[in-house]
């Protein structure tokens, strides 16, 4: 079973990556079938709900991951990710509800991204997510030096360099630009 479980979460994240969603869910959903008490399922359906849109479903997926491994990377990544998307929605614009209230999806976000840095603190992705979400909150210091890092891993990103301009512009990463698909 645990053969099959692994096959069927390489095929759900094969379907993800080409946006079959359906499909990606049904194996991932095979997946934790087969492997009762494993995270990297979880981890999985939460990546495939938040690139879906279905934020509260990502969030839903990714408590359960971590859950079982608090210390999921993915899983607190996907997290951070659908709360943001969450927050642009429900358009947490007032900047000082985004910098005080330690609630606040985007601060959520913020910690979910530490975290996720804090155990790969080289994943460009990573380090891009936190600086974006540390950016819409209006810490650009902060931002800046994790885009720096970023840019360190992978060199002439446009998406990071344009990032990088605008905190050393101090100009609002609010909303921020669609990660390219």
């Amino acid at each position: 079973h645990r053969d099959w479980g692994a096959i069927c979460g390489k095929i759900a994240e094969a379907y993800r990556q080409l946006r079959l969603f359906g499909k990606a869910t049904q194996y991932a959903e095979q997946a934790s079938l087969a492997m009762p008490g494993q995270a990297a399922p979880h981890s999985e359906l939460a990546l495939i709900h938040m690139e879906a849109g279905q934020f509260f479903s990502a969030i839903s997926e990714a408590d359960r991951a971590l859950a079982i491994d608090p210390e999921l990377d993915v899983a607190l990544y996907a997290r951070g990710m659908a709360r943001m998307q969450m927050a642009i929605q429900q358009n947490e614009l007032r900047a000082e509800l985004r910098t005080t209230e330690p609630n606040s999806l985007v601060n959520q976000a913020i910690d979910d991204f530490e975290k996720a840095v804090a155990k790969k603190p080289v994943n460009h992705t990573y380090l891009v997510a936190l600086a974006t979400a540390q950016g819409m909150v209006g810490r650009y210091d902060r931002a800046s030096e994790l885009l720096a890092t970023a840019l360190c891993v992978l060199p002439n990103d446009p998406q990071t360099l344009a990032l990088k301009e605008k905190a050393a512009a101090r100009e609002s990463f609010w909303p921020p630009a669609p990660a390219p698909r």
